[in-house]
């Protein structure tokens, strides 16, 4: 497919794309995310539950992005 988005690339718009949502999510609706996180860490597994999501995703991206050259885009996939 020649217009197909490269994985790596595919990667890097997911991440900045999310860094831009939950940034301005954050800012917009800070009291929604206390209260959300308030209401999870009630229950026992809520930090192992937020953690295997969080490691799914960021083991996504790894294999997705497997070169490391020290640029932007190694950094932004390891902030990830």
């Amino acid at each position: 497919m020649p217009n197909s988005l490269p994985l790596a690339l595919a990667a890097e718009w997911f991440t900045a794309t999310t860094f831009l949502v939950l940034c301005l999510s954050h800012i917009f609706a800070a009291k929604a995310w206390s209260l959300l996180f308030q209401d999870a860490m009630k229950h026992p597994a809520a930090g192992l539950v937020i953690g295997y999501v969080t490691l799914v995703f960021g083991v996504l991206l790894m294999i997705a992005r497997w070169r490391w050259a020290g640029d932007l885009r190694s950094i932004v996939t390891a902030v990830a």
